[in-house]
């Protein structure tokens, strides 16, 4: 098994107190990154007993049987995407990690709170795993969006053209009006203006004026401070839009459904997280790009080598 996680785990104080998300992403990964390929109720109580998590067997059942309701509820939004088979009082591995790249990347992305020493290992530059998830989200909500046109920005230090080149390219695409960007006073400077994918939905008119979202795409631990990009007053001075676009936020993390309420109604938007992006796999598991899927393995081989484990 893993390492118990270093964050979200706390003992039982008058309530559950452990981080049901990161006890989940826990319990996933010691399935899909080690070498156990079945974990039963018995084996994961023992461990709660033995952290002392918990010192009542009837308490650590009651918490269980809540981690159960949420495997569920994942396994409901994926389908045959999720990589984890639940049966009776067992948890499965169905796939490999390689099999399921795009949820397996998404969940080691969540392991940067709970394994701080193990990713500090792999330096600051975050430019890689931040092109990566965006290239999944691009996919994923092109096999999801039925219908919709999708078009990833792809701003990368290696192609830094400057945001005057993404303005142009996503004015074009949407038929609208040039903004007065001389306005903005980062234009000459800034990267991206937070804009990762634009995701919208033309009428056949040709006619500007139909649904529209600009997303951020967010892979770190601090995605809470980025609810408000992109900006879409910003992104009103840069194009003139005919209507306000809508904002969307892409996460990497599976949020239970109240702090999920909670970041729709702060960001005023779509927030979209790990279950919400991956759902398309429920009619087509293997929606991933070749190329993509290469890199994204290529990414996650040597931290899923380094991970700690449980001793």
């Amino acid at each position: 098994m893993l390492a118990l996680p270093e964050s979200g785990m706390r003992p039982y104080r008058n309530g559950h107190q452990t981080d049901m998300s990161i006890f989940c992403d826990w319990l996933e990964g010691s399935l899909l990154f080690t070498s156990y390929a079945r974990l039963s109720l018995s084996d994961i109580k023992d461990v709660l007993m033995e952290e002392n998590l918990y010192v009542n067997q009837d308490r650590a059942s009651e918490f269980l049987a809540y981690v159960w309701r949420e495997f569920d509820r994942r396994k409901s939004a994926l389908g045959k995407a999720y990589p984890i088979q639940i049966e009776n009082l067992k948890l499965l591995r169905r796939t490999t990690w390689r099999q399921s790249p795009a949820y397996s990347f998404c969940l080691l992305l969540s392991y940067a709170e709970s394994y701080r020493e193990w990713a500090k290992g792999f330096g600051a530059d975050f430019t890689e795993q931040g092109l990566l998830f965006e290239e999944i989200t691009a996919e994923a909500l092109k096999h999801e969006l039925g219908g919709w046109d999708i078009y990833s920005t792809g701003w990368s230090s290696a192609h830094a053209e400057g945001l005057r080149k993404i303005v142009d390219d996503v004015r074009a695409r949407l038929g609208e009006e040039a903004g007065k960007p001389e306005k903005f006073p980062k234009f000459k400077v800034a990267k991206d203006a937070g804009l990762d994918v634009v995701v919208s939905r033309p009428f056949s008119d040709s006619r500007v004026g139909f649904p529209l979202y600009l997303v951020q795409c967010a892979s770190g631990g601090n995605w809470e401070g980025k609810r408000n990009e992109p900006n879409t007053n910003v992104w009103r001075t840069l194009i003139d839009f005919a209507v306000i676009p809508k904002k969307a936020l892409a996460i990497p993390f599976a949020l239970p459904d109240r702090d999920f309420w909670f970041g729709c109604r702060a960001m005023d938007g779509m927030l979209i997280d790990r279950m919400r992006l991956l759902s398309g796999g429920r009619r087509q598991p293997d929606w991933v790009s070749r190329d993509v899927k290469r890199r994204v393995i290529a990414w996650m081989l040597p931290r899923v080598k380094t991970l700690p484990l449980y001793e």
